[in-house]
C-alpha cells in the first residue's frame, strides 16, 4: 500500500503556524500558541499513524519534510520511531527540487541512481526554472493539487523497486 494523506498540518513548510499573535485583552499582545491549528496538527498526525498501523505488510505513507511536533505526534502514536527517507524528482529524471519522504514498513528505501541528473547552481536561471516549478508557484486554486502531484521518475522508481 502507497498511502497520500495530507501534509497541511504536518508539512514543516507551515510549522510556524503552530504559534500566533494572542491579545491577552489588557493590550499586551504576546506570541502564543495556536490552539486550532495544534488540534489539527495532532488529528492530521493520527491519521498519519494510523496508515502503518494497518495489518498490511508493505506499506508506504507519502508526506513531504515534516516539522518536528508532527513527526513527534506519530510516534508517540505508535510507540516506536519511524523510518523515514527522502526522493527528489530530478534523482530520477525530472527537473524540479521537492523533497518527498515516504515512511516505510516492510519496504525497502529507494536510493539515488548514478544516472541521476545533475542540479542547476544556485542563483542560474535554470536553477530557478526548476524551484518555480514547485516550491515558488504563486498563490491559487489549485497551488495544493500541483504541489502534490507524484512526479512521473519518483512514480517509475517506486513501481521498479517496489513492484
Amino acid at each position: 500500500m502507497i498511502a497520500h494523506p495530507p501534509c497541511t498540518y504536518l508539512a514543516n513548510s507551515g510549522v510556524h503556524l503552530l504559534r500566533q499573535w494572542v491579545d491577552r485583552g489588557d493590550g499586551i499582545d504576546e506570541y502564543g500558541y495556536n490552539d486550532a491549528r495544534w488540534e489539527l496538527m495532532e488529528k492530521g498526525a493520527r491519521f498519519f499513524a494510523r496508515f502503518l498501523m494497518l495489518p498490511v505488510p508493505k506499506i508506504a505513507v507519502e508526506n513531504p519534510i515534516m516539522h518536528c511536533y508532527a513527526k513527534h505526534e506519530i510516534e508517540q502514536c505508535l510507540g516506536r520511531k519511524i523510518d523515514t527517507f527522502f526522493v527528489q524528482p530530478w534523482w530520477f529524471g525530472d527537473e524540479a527540487f521537492k523533497a518527498t519522504g515516504f515512511t516505510v514498513k516492510g519496504l525497502p528505501r529507494i536510493v539515488k541512481p548514478s544516472t541521476a541528473l545533475v542540479p542547476p547552481k544556485p542563483g542560474t536561471a535554470e536553477h530557478k526554472v526548476w524551484t518555480a516549478r514547485i516550491a515558488n508557484l504563486p498563490p491559487g486554486r489549485d497551488r495544493w493539487k500541483i504541489r502534490s502531484r507524484t512526479f512521473p521518475g519518483i512514480a517509475a522508481a517506486l513501481a521498479e523497486n517496489w513492484g
